[in-house]
């Protein structure tokens, strides 16, 4: 499959509302999501108000997704391990483990960027997530 035919695929899933594909054939596997993003309410607020309310406005900037560092299937729980490594409503500190990236063999940590509170989890177990998607909320 060529960047081409990905390129093309790509387009023609867009039209017709899909946002995630898998392909598989005997040299490949390729999994990607469409990811279409909006302006947020707090972000289109802040863009217009003025400084007086820089310290409300420094709050609804905050990040309030935990994003995925890369594409794989998400798992609460590394494949060696019995329970999750967190669960919603619970306090993580930056650089703790939140969950796992499963790509092929290869198992990557995903990690929180800063001290949080999770909440509700955003992706089911064994979904393909792809860069940036959100993982959890965060609060």
């Amino acid at each position: 499959m060529t960047p081409k035919d990905i390129e093309a695929l790509a387009h023609a899933l867009q039209g017709q509302g899909i946002s995630a594909c898998e392909v598989h054939d005997k040299t490949h596997d390729i999994g990607f999501k469409l990811w279409l993003r909006a302006a947020t309410p707090a972000l289109q607020a802040h863009s217009t108000r003025s400084a007086e309310s820089s310290e409300a406005a420094a709050a609804a900037a905050a990040p309030r997704w935990l994003r995925s560092p890369g594409m794989g299937r998400f798992a609460a729980r590394h494949p060696l391990h019995e329970s999750p490594a967190v669960t919603p409503g619970q306090r993580v500190e930056a650089d703790q483990t939140v969950g796992y990236l499963l790509i092929g063999a290869l198992v990557e940590k995903i990690t929180a960027s800063h001290a949080a509170v999770l909440g509700r989890q955003l992706v089911e177990e064994g979904e393909l997530v792809g860069y940036g998607d959100a993982i959890f909320q965060i609060g």
